[in-house]
């Protein structure tokens, strides 16, 4: 899922630069686009570490 995200979020980059060139209409959109997917991505990101962490301190606790 972390790899969709970001091919999204890359995708996004690209489409906001190639639109700029082909129509400044398109732009918003695409942005809107990128900071969703990017927001996703953060979103998902963050929930990954959190569950890292909580288990890292299951097994803390599991030692002692």
């Amino acid at each position: 899922m972390k790899t969709l995200m970001i091919l999204a979020v890359s995708t996004f980059q690209m489409l906001i630069i190639v639109m700029f060139f082909i129509r400044i209409f398109w732009v918003p959109y695409v942005m809107i686009g990128y900071a969703l997917s990017l927001g996703c991505l953060i979103y998902l990101l963050v929930k990954d570490r959190r569950k890292m962490e909580k288990e890292e301190r299951n097994d803390d606790d599991r030692n002692y």
